[in-house]
């Protein structure tokens, strides 16, 4: 019996369903595009009230894999330039399991919004930002949020990484997509 695909590519605007195994469960994408392409928004799709609805989980510009959270209330995901006038370039999409997310290692880095697994003990770790950024733990499930560190501007401070975690860097107010040089370090 052959498999739904978790992994999708294409050019311009496009629209596909989420695979089913991931239907109505919390689980993260990883998307890039193209060293010179142009960038990209991905929207979720979802039925209220009878309606058909879209709302932005987050963009990508580069060719750096970046991580975006996904609600299990999504059916498909729509991708859209980067403004409504553009249109979208290259494009990669990969579904993930919160299981199959990155190791969170001793020292981590990036220009994204990235997700890790951390199946270790309580750990402090050093975080610098170049720019706005945050830091947040979850269980392992996805529940349970806590914000360990957020700020709109460049800064550098110590936080505590919660034994057995899930571990989310991205920009403040939940903003998946490109960001400012970061680096967490465990200690």
């Amino acid at each position: 019996m052959p498999t739904e695909p978790d992994t999708f590519s294409g050019w311009g605007k496009s629209e596909f369903t989420i695979p089913g195994h991931f239907v109505g469960t919390e689980f993260f994408i990883e998307i890039w595009g193209s060293l010179l392409g142009r960038g990209f928004w991905v929207h979720g799709e979802f039925e209220e009230a009878g309606f058909t609805k879209q709302e932005p989980i987050g963009s990508s510009s580069a060719r750096e894999k970046l991580h975006m959270p996904v609600s299990g209330r999504y059916r498909r995901l729509v991708i859209n330039g980067a403004t409504a006038l553009d249109r979208a370039g290259r494009w990669n999409v990969e579904c993930k399991a919160i299981s199959q997310l990155p190791e969170l290692l001793a020292e981590n880095t990036g220009g994204v919004s990235r997700a890790f697994i951390h199946r270790g003990d309580e750990a402090p770790a050093h975080v610098q930002f170049q720019g706005a950024g945050c830091v947040r733990s979850f269980d392992l499930d996805g529940g349970h949020e806590e914000e360990l560190a957020s700020n709109t501007g460049s800064f550098s401070g110590t936080v505590k990484i919660p034994a057995k975690s899930l571990i989310t860097v991205s920009a403040p107010f939940r903003s998946w997509g490109p960001m400012q040089k970061w680096k967490l370090t465990l200690k």
